[in-house]
């Protein structure tokens, strides 16, 4: 569990998978977790195509509450500026500021493992775009006025390999373009003292890749190699706790790799491995030296 002393997180997509671990792993006293996801006790508001998996915003939030922090659940179609923009004026009325903002909200088309051309798969999988790609600039727009001032305020991108070739185009147009996010608004974000980074988890073990592994025998035999959700939540916890964060700000880090930085394995004693030498590397630019890669 990550120290928290009256800080506040905010995750979108968190009603499971990544952002549930995430969720899960800051939980504790002193800390506020805002979970925010359309998925709700009242139903989920999917799109066309979208893929239709358990867990909501008041499930996680109850976790979070349980282990001793305050977890808020927050209804919020991250497709809509407008409700972006009442997310965090709630946010600024409750709380009055972020210390980290998770962006990782997406949405998981049906169509996206569909073994055909992306033009013989649906149109609707160009809103794979909108909700992955839009929303966490306006979100982060929206964020950065409640961070500034907040001792190492930290913004993460969660995206993917570039070279992984395992989804829709559409996904890796929306994750290239989270790297660049990261890249350029570095400049801004250091002359408020915050620091944002795109990280590329492996393959993790989320209720989709679960459901998957259900009717795909060979991805079920994988499974006990792949990535927990709360491993993603644990090497965000180290980069927001790392004296040096502001030199990390602008690149594009690897899950696995942070965990051998900052001395820690996944749950189990598990030992992720990084999976640039097969799905590819980050831009030289925004890809970290070899020496700090240990």
């Amino acid at each position: 569990m990550a120290e928290a002393t009256d800080k506040v997180i905010v995750i979108s997509g968190a009603s499971r998978g990544i952002g549930r671990g995430i969720a899960r792993v800051f939980a504790g006293p002193g800390a506020t977790v805002y979970v925010v996801g359309r998925t709700g006790a009242s139903g989920a508001r999917r799109r066309a195509g979208e893929a239709e998996l358990p867990g909501t915003i008041e499930n996680v939030a109850d976790e979070v509450t349980a282990a001793g922090g305050r977890g808020l659940p927050v209804l919020c179609d991250m497709a809509d500026d407008r409700q972006i923009a009442a997310l965090f004026e709630r946010i600024r009325r409750e709380s009055g500021h972020v210390d980290v903002l998770v962006n990782n909200a997406a949405l998981i088309h049906e169509d996206m493992l569909k073994r055909a051309r992306f033009w013989e798969k649906a149109i609707d999988l160009a809103d794979i775009i909108a909700v992955g790609l839009r929303c966490h600039y306006v979100a982060t727009h929206h964020a950065v006025p409640l961070m500034i001032g907040r001792r190492n305020g930290l913004i993460v991108n969660v995206s993917f390999y570039g070279g992984a070739r395992m989804h829709d185009p559409a996904y890796y147009a929306c994750k290239a373009g989270l790297d660049a996010f990261a890249a350029t608004a570095s400049a801004d974000l250091a002359t408020v003292g915050l620091a944002i980074v795109s990280l590329w988890p492996g393959i993790v073990s989320t209720e989709r890749v679960q459901g998957l592994a259900e009717v795909i025998p060979e991805l079920k035999a994988q499974l006990p190699t792949f990535e927990s959700p709360e491993f993603v939540g644990r090497v965000i916890a180290a980069l927001h706790a790392d004296p040096a964060l502001s030199s990390l700000s602008g690149k594009t880090l690897i899950a696995a790799e942070l965990a051998h930085r900052y001395q820690f394995k996944d749950t189990g004693g598990r030992d992720p491995v990084s999976y640039r030498g097969v799905f590819g590397v980050p831009h030289p630019a925004n890809d970290l030296d070899p020496g700090e890669k240990v």
